[in-house]
């Protein structure tokens, strides 16, 4: 089938992008730290190894794009001092539980911008994380990076914590669409950063751009794409811009008739696509691209990328911590979140009480849904067999009422759904609209909850 304009106007309805299942709006602040205590508990009883996901929230300046919990703050060295202090109290209480033996195989710090932190305060992030988890096991250790806030000069505290990958946050380099969204920065800069970068030996570099910006074209983001193509990074993430003015304040800085329309959003993302493929980069499920030597496409090719809130990723570890505010923890079949707010964020640590705000104890059903919809979306495909094997049940018959939803896409050339569920590749462009169709709470939502599928 073609990828008409009516085709995409069909499938632009408001979805998750499936990071979690069940979904954030679908958790319960009724899930308590007592909860999040006995999921630890059960951890360290089977010593499975996890994790660790560090958000920190600060950032100098408000992107307008953006949808992550930051708190915005000049830059001073006494607020990451103190956040630092209240990071080390959350693992203290989380390892009365789990234990300070725990092996870790991840850890990634996000942000906000997580290079807001000093060397110094840096360096002492890794001593905490080091002192209350066993992290002589870790295969992957990353870091975000705005490029616009960091210089060369600190790339060996990077290496000397461990960090084998960077991730540099650059979304576009055109300045138009820089100044509408209030973050400004140079490709020269870039190359420049860049060719320091691999004087170290760090084993993957990634970028991440956004497609669906205000006034991007695709004569002027092709442009960006040709930069990124010729600085060669290992990884490149292409996430699409979820405008939600409705839940996002500063979005409403955004003027709606800026941004590209449907059809043109979903070319800027083929020709992108196009010119990566091109460039030797392999296609990684629905909105990440990496050279064919790189771990995240050996792992995609052997079936063993998973997907979670940090993305898609090497490490199949099922449980992952979230330790700051906001961040999101997965524990023993069941989400943790952390308040979003800094100050009862330091005042619940400050009554020796973990932070829980809200989050979501799965059942049986909920579990079965997870790996379909993940298997989904790591893959592009689904071994009924498999399923069958694992859940000791029947896929047609436990999906008996979804085989309408599943007809429905085959007809629409979504897919073919055989004994095997194999995507097209016009479905890997309305993934996420295939796995809806397996969501069994999406009907009590309300569309404003979630971005825009194309």
């Amino acid at each position: 089938m073609k990828l008409t304009p009516e085709l995409i106007t069909k499938y632009n309805i408001s979805g998750p992008r499936y990071t979690s299942y069940p979904t954030a709006p679908n958790w319960s602040t009724t899930t308590s730290e007592k909860d999040y205590h006995t999921h630890l508990t059960t951890l360290k009883k089977n010593n499975a190894p996890l994790s660790l996901y560090i958000h920190i929230p600060f950032c100098e300046k408000q992107c307008y794009f953006c949808g992550c919990n930051v708190v915005i703050k000049k830059q001073k060295q006494s607020f990451g001092d103190t956040y630092l202090d209240y990071i080390e109290k959350e693992c203290r209480l989380i390892t009365t539980s789990l234990s300070q033996s725990h092996p870790v195989r991840q850890i990634h710090i996000g942000g906000g911008t997580p290079t807001y932190l000093s060397d110094t305060q840096l360096q002492r992030l890794n001593t905490i994380l080091k002192h209350h988890f066993n992290c002589t096991t870790i295969d992957e250790y990353s870091i975000e990076i705005d490029p616009r806030l960091f210089t060369g000069e600190r790339l060996p505290t990077l290496q000397k914590m461990g960090i084998n990958r960077l991730s540099f946050g650059i979304q576009d380099f055109d300045k138009s669409v820089q100044d509408a969204i209030n973050r400004h920065y140079d490709s020269d800069a870039f190359a420049q950063l860049l060719s320091q970068v691999r004087k170290h030996n760090f084993s993957s570099i990634n970028a991440d751009l956004i497609y669906g910006l205000p006034y991007q074209t695709p004569q002027k983001f092709q442009k960006t794409v040709e930069t990124i193509i010729a600085l060669k990074p290992d990884r490149l993430a292409l996430y699409s811009f979820a405008y939600l003015p409705q839940l996002i304040s500063h979005h409403r800085l955004i003027k709606e008739t800026t941004l590209p329309s449907p059809d043109e959003k979903i070319q800027l993302y083929l020709n992108a696509q196009t010119a990566f493929e091109n460039a030797g980069y392999q296609s990684i499920a629905m909105d990440h691209f990496a050279l064919k030597t790189d771990d995240l496409a050996i792992a995609h090719t052997k079936g063993t990328m998973a997907r979670n809130f940090m993305g898609y990723t090497t490490m199949a570890t099922e449980n992952y911590l979230g330790l700051g505010v906001s961040a999101i923890g997965y524990a023993h079949h069941a989400f943790f979140q952390n308040t979003k707010d800094l100050s009862i964020y330091y005042k619940e640590l400050n009554s020796n009480t973990l932070p829980i705000q809200r989050g979501a104890i799965l059942t049986k059903d909920d579990r079965i849904r997870q790996w379909v919809i993940f298997e989904l979306m790591c893959k592009f495909k689904l071994d009924k067999a498999a399923f069958n094997q694992k859940f000791n049940t029947e896929f047609n018959t436990y999906f008996e009422k979804e085989q309408t939803h599943l007809n429905h896409c085959e007809s629409e050339q979504l897919l073919q759904n055989g004994p095997v569920i194999t995507i097209s590749e016009l479905g890997k462009l309305f993934i996420r609209n295939v796995c809806m169709g397996f969501d069994a709470y999406i009907k009590n939502k309300k569309e404003t909850m979630f971005s825009k599928t194309v």
